[in-house]
């Protein structure tokens, strides 16, 4: 049980009360900085091509498929990535730590408590019900950084990912593969006429998952035989790693964006800061995204 709380009117923390959290969303930093660097050195030596094949099926039918040399090490990405989480998270709970502990206004039970990410009216009363000791101005702090209270909804994933993989799998890695598909020519065995279209397109998958090394990014319908195909092999110039959790994903620069985000978090809580409070709710932009 903790027996010291309270600490007047005082409405913030003080740096040295923040030390130790700002350390551990570091490592969180750190251990980003680690993943991105394990993903390019796989990049640089995978051997990713694409390359366009007639299917062995079907010889109207121009497959285009990707092709991996090294298979994806979703292993070491998903501990490095669970790393990242854990550390993000764990930033979050040592603050609600400082908070009860310099804030709480009778005794509470240190063990009980922790920083809240709910994503329903019923999970944020049980938290609330718990944390009754904090004061109204702090309680509502914490509202305002919910996952349902404003744009920025990155924390929910943040929970899942790193309940996943503390309890019962690596978190999930597959690898999207971005830019320009492929490119080649080919001979037919007949001349298209005007009312037939003279190719139809069907896409498959661009991800490319654990174990495989090769996957059919798209297909390309003929109306005709192809007598002779010349694809051109190209090297793949991006890619973007997904870390996996339910039906959602982060990309690995939204994943790298947590630490950032609960280090605003941490401000607004801790300080009220209005400013960290827009960091924090703030678009996720991604620059390789144009949009319209």
């Amino acid at each position: 049980m903790s027996s010291s709380f309270g600490i007047g009117d005082s409405r913030s923390l003080r740096d040295v009360d923040l030390a130790d959290v700002r350390h551990v969303v570091g490592e969180a930093r750190l251990a980003g900085r680690q993943l991105s660097k394990l993903i390019e050195h796989w990049h640089q030596n995978a051997g990713l091509s694409i390359e366009t094949r007639i299917a062995l099926t079907d010889r109207r039918v121009q497959e285009v498929v990707l092709i991996s040399e090294r298979a994806l090490p979703h292993r070491d990405w998903g501990i490095c990535a669970g790393r990242l989480v854990h550390d993000a998270r764990s930033a979050l709970d040592h603050l609600n730590s400082v908070m009860m502990t310099r804030f709480a206004v009778e005794p509470f039970d240190s063990r009980k408590v922790y920083f809240p990410i709910t994503e329903n009216g019923k999970d944020w009363r049980s938290w609330r019900q718990r944390h009754r000791h904090l004061p109204d101005w702090a309680i509502a702090r914490y509202a305002a950084l919910q996952p349902s209270a404003g744009p920025f909804h990155g924390l929910a994933g943040l929970r899942h990912l790193d309940d996943a993989s503390k309890h019962r799998h690596i978190v999930p890695v597959q690898l999207a593969v971005l830019g320009l598909i492929s490119e080649g020519t080919c001979t037919l065995d007949g001349i298209p006429t005007d009312d037939e279209p003279v190719v139809g397109l069907e896409t498959a998958s661009n991800i490319l998952k654990p174990g495989a090394k090769t996957v059919t990014v798209a297909r390309l319908h003929y109306e005709f035989d192809i007598l002779e195909s010349a694809p051109v092999s190209l090297s793949v110039a991006d890619i973007d790693p997904l870390f996996v959790f339910g039906e959602e994903s982060y990309s690995l620069l939204e994943l790298l964006n947590l630490p950032e985000r609960v280090e605003a978090a941490i401000d607004y809580a801790a300080i009220g800061s209005v400013a960290a409070l827009t960091r924090y709710q703030a678009k996720f932009i991604d620059p390789r995204v144009v949009e319209e």
